[in-house]
């Protein structure tokens, strides 16, 4: 179901139409394209998934129906330990298949894929696990990827310490941040503290310019990158200036943060970040956290980071997606739960991997069902407001 409010439209028309990227529609949260601004102002996903029941299975055969398998393989309908799920603009689905160090491509509603990233052209070979390595066709260990409105393709190759990134419908790379200023190093993997390097990179996200957000998770902090530049001029988690490029993260504050990871930019330019057991919100143009999920219903405990599986805790944050008014869907991996949290509110209301119900905030069993996940890694709403979980060590994506 999607809602469509007039009123809304009006107040989102004049920032709509001058975005050109989606902001982080890694999770299609927002639709922000200019080319779509005439037909699709305003998505309307606000909190419409009734169902902790999956639909559909991604990695378990070509039927898409198998939710009591949890088998690993190579080929074209099968995915070993996914930990990234990305829904495109047309409800494709871009998926991380990390064991076979390779990411895969299902086209809508399909459970086969077609192309495949990390073997190098012609991306149609099924059969063979990525080769890993530094070049730029192959990645090692890739944690996040979004996808541009001209359809390009970036993966935050953590291992590496990069973020590379492959035009549409190509194999090779052609960009690389992370490596030096120049952006053309594919050859290079060092981890480093400065304003062109990255140690272990674990999130990404685009702003309405095409700037690019990293959640440079080895040294505790958030790096932008302006359009068509390699050399980050503004860093969250340090200090309150945002000026600070050359220090790591300093650790459970207002201003600092220890393992930076998800991220998500919102249409006004806030940032959202997971941070082990809290969820952090910057406001646009701050370097100061003025809101946080995970430690309590008050939403204002910034020196805290205490594990618990309630509705007002976390015990680790991977991922997060957010609906159109504001809603927060935060992955709680540990605890095999994806729980949200209503618009202005610091207190679940619904969760994923805990039986059918949606309601058993205070359990954290795993299983291998339609209402169960092991290890969720990613989350995201689909262009049709449905909800997408990598369940990481089931080797499957589900759709509820």
């Amino acid at each position: 179901m999607v809602k469509v409010s007039p009123y809304a439209l009006l107040l989102l028309l004049p920032g709509l139409l001058h975005c050109r990227y989606p902001s982080h529609c890694s999770s299609s949260d927002i639709m922000c394209r200019a080319d779509l601004a005439l037909i699709f102002f305003y998505r309307g996903c606000t909190h419409v998934v009734s169902t902790a029941t999956a639909t559909a299975v991604w990695g378990q055969g070509s039927a898409g129906t198998s939710f009591t398998s949890s088998a690993t393989g190579l080929s074209s309908t099968t995915i070993n330990g996914p930990t990234y799920a990305y829904p495109d603009m047309a409800n494709g689905l871009l998926v991380i298949d990390d064991v076979n160090v390779r990411i895969l491509y299902f086209p809508t509603n399909s459970f086969t894929a077609t192309q495949v990233w990390g073997l190098g052209p012609p991306g149609n070979n099924f059969t063979s696990s990525g080769a890993g390595g530094t070049t730029s066709t192959t990645f090692d260990t890739a944690t996040a990827l979004l996808r541009d409105a001209a359809g390009g393709l970036y993966v935050a190759d953590s291992l590496n310490n990069r973020v590379l990134y492959f035009p549409s419908s190509s194999y090779v790379a052609t960009k690389v941040w992370g490596q030096g200023a120049a952006g053309n190093d594919f050859v290079s993997s060092t981890s480093a503290l400065s304003a062109t390097a990255l140690n272990g990179p674990g999130g990404l996200a685009l702003d309405s310019t095409g700037g690019l957000y990293v959640s440079d998770t080895g040294n505790g902090r958030v790096v932008y990158f302006p359009p068509g530049s390699y050399t980050a001029t503004r860093a969250w988690g340090i200090n309150a200036s945002g000026t600070t490029l050359t220090s790591g993260g300093s650790g459970v504050s207002a201003v600092g943060l220890t393992s930076p990871k998800g991220i998500r930019v919102d249409l006004y330019g806030g940032l959202y970040v997971t941070d082990q057991a809290r969820i952090v919100y910057y406001a646009p143009g701050s370097f100061t956290a003025t809101k946080v999920w995970g430690q309590g219903s008050g939403g204002n405990s910034f020196t805290t980071n205490s594990a618990s599986v309630s509705p007002t805790g976390l015990t680790n944050a991977l991922d997060l997606a957010l609906d159109d008014l504001g809603g927060l869907y935060a992955v709680d991996a540990t605890a095999n739960r994806v729980i949200y949290f209503p618009p202005q509110s610091f207190t679940a209301t619904t969760v994923w991997g805990q039986g059918a119900s949606g309601t058993s905030l205070t359990t954290n069993a795993s299983g291998t069902t339609a209402v169960t996940l092991s290890n969720p890694a990613s989350v995201a709403l689909d262009n049709s407001c449905r909800v997408i979980i990598a369940d990481a060590a089931n080797n499957r994506v589900l759709r509820y």
